[in-house]
């Protein structure tokens, strides 16, 4: 029987990017770094990967960095860094995600509105019975 393979899920951050990848169990930091080099364009060199504060060496593998307990509902979460020509820019760099903005007064609904219908929404029911009709004779 073949040996299945586990695969790793990543959710990757930098300031306001975010890159969600997947890859086999066995795959190389070096591996993924080159799946990102696709990405951003940037050299492998010029970027490396952390998991928490632990900079992650290219020869690991994903397990050995730590990351064989992802799932989709709940990523690996990484951070890119760059190298500035001297050292690793390592502080905190990643952006929080906005958050929906508050509906305007007239878009919010009342209590008024519960079981209202609009003339739109009178006419949309009536077109939806009308073919239900029709759909039951054919």
């Amino acid at each position: 029987m073949p040996k299945t393979r586990k695969v790793v899920f990543m959710s990757i951050r930098h300031k306001k990017t975010t890159f969600f990848l997947d890859m086999a169990e066995t795959s190389t930091v070096l591996k993924l770094k080159k799946v990102i080099q696709g990405i951003t364009k940037l050299s492998t060199d010029d970027f490396a990967l952390m998991n928490g504060n632990k900079m992650l060496k290219e020869r690991w593998t994903l397990t050995e960095s730590g990351l064989q307990d992802s799932q989709v509902t709940d990523p690996a979460q990484l951070k890119l860094v760059y190298h500035d020509g001297v050292v690793w820019e390592v502080k905190e760099e990643i952006i929080e995600y906005s958050v929906e903005p508050e509906l305007p007064e007239g878009m919010k609904p009342t209590d008024d509105d519960a079981g209202v219908m609009t003339p739109i929404m009178e006419k949309a029911a009536m077109l939806l019975a009308e073919t239900s009709k029709q759909d039951c004779f054919k």
